[in-house]
């Protein structure tokens, strides 16, 4: 193995954990806007549920951190046991789910505008997913 190899290997793997890092980041922003946002939103129209069930303080910021980190958390994990078995995998998966989060996120906004409805709207919905991965 030549030293110019050897560089080429070290960098190979340093720009492979960070592209993993930032997957995560993606996923994190993303499930925020397409689960978090909308229980945080419900919840603020509710307050009264959380006043009824006692919750405290501790029992606020553990649900907040578990509605803001466990799904980004979840299918990163999952991306990386796909990502040991095959790293090709791992990338399609992530597109995969962030295709999914865009979905998400935009189907409700589809579902406003009035010329649209039923079908059609998870058409245009895939479509804007799709270009947006």
């Amino acid at each position: 193995m030549r030293l110019g190899d050897e560089v080429l290997s070290k960098r190979a793997r340093a720009r492979s954990a960070l592209p993993q890092r930032a997957d995560f980041w993606h996923l994190l922003g993303l499930s925020g806007f397409a689960f978090a946002q909308p229980v945080f939103d419900l919840l603020s129209r509710n307050a009264e549920f959380l006043v009824v069930h006692h919750v405290t303080r501790g029992d606020l910021l553990l649900l907040t951190g578990v509605i803001v980190f466990a799904p980004a958390l979840l299918l990163f994990l999952l991306e990386s046991l796909a990502g040991l078995f095959n790293p090709g995998l791992r990338d399609r998966l992530h597109l995969v789910f962030m295709g999914g989060l865009f979905l998400l996120i935009f189907l409700p906004l589809l579902n406003r505008v009035p010329v649209l409805s039923g079908w059609l709207t998870v058409v245009v919905g895939l479509l804007a997913a799709g270009a947006a991965c």
